[in-house]
């Protein structure tokens, strides 16, 4: 006989329940529909009818780029770490607004106002219960995994700003429209978070390190070398009279024998004096073997000094015969001073 006590039917009824939810396949879409809908409730006391759910997969700039003007942005993420973010459209946060200050979405649309960061702070809530319900209900769809332990955070101010903020990579974007507690308004919102198919990251250059941005500040740092042909130790008396048009004496200098210093009179480099279509240069040589006293250089091998080496540099100036570098391709030709 057919155990019909209470118990008995209640049990059963409970067992039909469970076994018709395991056969009733929910699909992402079905699971965005449910706990949006649970979500406003339960969070705000919102009730809303979802009528679409849309979803794609796009780069961060073309999300951005696509979303409609007025549109509240809110950051979702982890912690600190901002992972994605939520769009919320004048109509839906408005009814947000209203359900929580006079009880219940007024009947009229809404006028375009301000985004303040109460509104970001009143939707905050719904849309944090939205994600977890969401990552519950989809666990075994498509989307399981995708909204885990995602929060909405704070107001971002526009979509320059979240492209400053976020990762480039994949997102996923759900995009909800509904109807606002029961009446003729319908309100969007919008979620992106990083995609979990195809590639997560978009390709992007590489990284500078500290290294690299160190010494690249400092090669752009301007340095400041002096030629110096010669140096003199006058007296005072000397230097006074000095006059235009006097020919002083560089005893000891030559046109080989130009100095490349800093300023802190160190001489970084030797050249050669020269010139490059009409105007004064120098090139930069390498340091020649020290002489020894019988005029043999340090390997044995005598040196090569030219007449022109061997000039004084006074004679070199006035008779203009310093080399000639302009016949010479591997010296750039010197810019005019401005």
């Amino acid at each position: 006989m057919e155990d019909l006590s209470p118990q008995s039917v209640l049990r059963r009824l409970l067992r039909d329940a469970g076994e018709a939810a395991k056969s009733s396949t929910v699909t992402p879409a079905r699971a965005i529909r449910l706990a949006m809908a649970r979500s406003a409730e339960a969070s705000v006391g919102l009730s809303v009818t979802v009528q679409e759910v849309s979803e794609r997969v796009m780069p961060l700039d073309e999300a951005l780029a696509a979303l409609d003007d007025g549109l509240m942005l809110i950051t979702l993420g982890q912690g600190y770490e901002i992972k994605g973010f939520a769009a919320v459209d004048l109509q839906a946060r408005t009814a947000v607004v209203e359900v929580q200050t006079v009880g219940r979405p007024r009947d009229a649309d809404a006028s375009p106002r301000k985004i303040t960061s109460a509104d970001a702070a009143l939707c905050a809530p719904m849309i944090t219960h939205f994600l977890e319900d969401l990552a519950r209900t989809a666990e075994d769809t498509a989307l399981g995994g995708w909204a885990d332990d995602q929060r909405a955070g704070d107001l971002i101010p526009d979509a320059r700003s979240a492209a400053m903020m976020l990762q480039d990579r994949m997102l996923r974007i759900v995009r909800m429209t509904f109807g606002l507690g029961g009446g003729t308004r319908m309100g969007t919102i919008l979620v992106a978070l990083p995609s979990q198919t195809g590639p997560d990251l978009m390709p992007s250059p590489k990284q500078p390190s500290f290294a690299d941005v160190l010494q690249s500040a400092v090669m752009d740092a301007p340095a400041e070398l002096s030629a110096v042909l010669h140096r003199m130790t006058l007296n005072v008396a000397e230097v006074e009279a000095l006059e235009v048009g006097q020919m002083v004496a560089l005893s000891g200098g030559s046109v080989a024998g130009v100095r490349l210093e800093g300023p802190d009179g160190d001489c970084v480099a030797e050249a050669r004096l020269g010139q490059v279509t009409g105007l004064r240069a120098v090139r930069i040589e390498r340091a020649g073997a020290p002489m020894m006293s019988d005029g043999i250089g340090i390997r044995g091998k005598a040196e090569d000094t030219s007449v022109a080496d061997e000039m004084p540099i006074e004679q070199a100036l006035i008779a203009d015969t310093a080399p000639d570098f302009a016949a010479e391709p591997a010296m750039p030709d010197a810019a005019p001073e401005g």
